[in-house]
């Protein structure tokens, strides 16, 4: 099985609108986040060896947490996941042939979670592990050998980088936002020089701008072009010339004098 990411906006799970930022906070494993931000759980891991199989769950409160994505980054094939289960987010690998290298720390998994509620929410773990030397069980639900196995977590506020380009690709703005915040459109209106065709005016961006970030963005300035006019005018020495026009003409116009 390689389904190694899952994202519950994509998948047609059930899932609700994006929760406005308020003033309102929930403490996640200890930090403190405003209710409608989403928060990444990451638990890294370090082992002596290389695994041959291994499984677990994470928990977590789904009336005070909504869970938006959960992957196994480090791991693509002979791999599981499991959500359909609130409240509980199944894993396992295994891989005799090519056993699962975690001798230098590594993200075992990330879980994407909306704040939906104030309130004190863990995001626990329990799992065991099999070594590929001795078929050793390194841990196993909530023992761990330390001298084999480091385990951490951690908690951050999950940011999106929403940018804006001008019609050359340069950078008008970039900012980083949380999940839900409101994306501040750049108010001085991009510029392109006028060439010997057209005069450009700005007409906008490539793509709606969301009124809300929920996730990485680039927009690009788009223009429209005015055809420009010039004057011509014709004198003669000893004859006279016809065929000039009186007005402006648009570039590109063919004129015929006699």
């Amino acid at each position: 099985v390689s389904a190694v990411s899952l994202d519950l906006d994509k998948t047609g799970a059930k899932k609700t609108d994006l929760i406005p930022l308020g003033i309102e906070t929930a403490t996640v494993n200890g930090h403190e986040f405003n209710v409608g931000e989403r928060v990444a759980v990451t638990y890294y891991v370090s082992s002596d060896a290389r695994w041959e199989d291994f499984q677990g769950y994470a928990t977590y409160d789904p009336t005070g947490l909504r869970l938006e994505k959960f992957s196994l980054p480090n791991t693509t094939s002979n791999v599981f996941i499991n959500t359909d289960d609130e409240g509980f987010l199944y894993y396992a690998g295994s891989s005799y042939s090519n056993p699962f290298d975690f001798t230098t720390e590594k993200a075992l998994y990330i879980a994407e979670f909306t704040v939906l509620s104030g309130g004190d929410y863990t995001v626990g773990n329990t799992w065991e592990v099999i070594d590929d030397e001795n078929c050793d069980s390194i841990v196993d639900g909530d023992f761990y050998d330390e001298g084999r196995l480091s385990c951490r977590s951690e908690t951050t506020v999950v940011q999106y980088t929403v940018t804006f380009k001008n019609y050359d690709g340069t950078v008008i703005s970039t900012e980083k936002y949380s999940a839900g915040a409101t994306v501040a459109i750049p108010t001085e209106k991009p510029v392109k020089p006028a060439d010997k065709q057209y005069t450009y005016t700005f007409s906008g961006w490539d793509k709606d701008v969301v009124e809300t970030v929920n996730a990485d963005a680039t927009y690009t300035a788009v223009f429209t072009g005015t055809l420009n006019k010039y004057s011509v005018s014709v004198s003669g020495t000893n004859g006279t010339v016809t065929g000039c026009p009186t007005e402006d003409v648009y570039y590109g116009t063919s004129v015929t004098l006699k």
